[in-house]
């Protein structure tokens, strides 16, 4: 199957779900010998976690056996996000309510079921938790955090 045949099989299956091309596009691209299929989420009522179980059936990543190493030449990569437009009006509401709650380090602040907290004045690391979360998640500067909590709270996942 090539990388169009697979994009338009996936954009059949998004379809056969209920997510059209206003909701969901699918395009694709080649990078060398390898190509990529970016998935973008234009709404932001549309689960990233649902999108991602469809896309990722398509992605195909050849490794050496021996080593586990990614070969060069015929991958498939599968890339799903939610398109900037579609989740800015949260991402701005979270990068205040971040600054607000977040200024003093060692204050634990709760925002939207997310346990977040700055160690020291000095450092821009923020650093945030939830009870289903295995470890916490350290990020670098309130916009890279206030990402990561958009796409959990709107997706239900985390961005790779």
């Amino acid at each position: 199957m090539t990388t169009k045949e697979a994009a338009a099989e996936l954009r059949g299956r998004l379809k056969d779900v209920g997510f059209n091309a206003r909701a969901v596009s699918v395009r694709v691209r080649h990078l060398g010998m390898d190509s990529a299929i970016t998935v973008t989420v234009r709404r932001p009522d549309v689960r990233l976690v649902a999108v991602r179980e469809i896309a990722d059936g398509f992605e195909r990543i050849h490794c050496d056996d021996a080593t586990g190493e990614v070969l060069l030449g015929g991958n498939l990569y599968v890339n799903v996000a939610y398109a900037e437009e579609a989740i800015r009006p949260f991402r701005t509401g979270v990068e205040l309510q971040l600054e607000a709650d977040c200024a003093v380090p060692g204050v634990v602040a709760d925002i939207d079921g997310f346990k977040v907290w700055r160690c020291t004045a000095e450092s821009d690391y923020l650093w945030a938790d939830r009870p289903e979360w295995d470890h916490p998640i350290k990020c670098w500067g309130v916009a890279y955090l206030a990402k990561q909590l958009t796409y959990y709270a709107l997706g239900g996942c985390l961005p790779r």
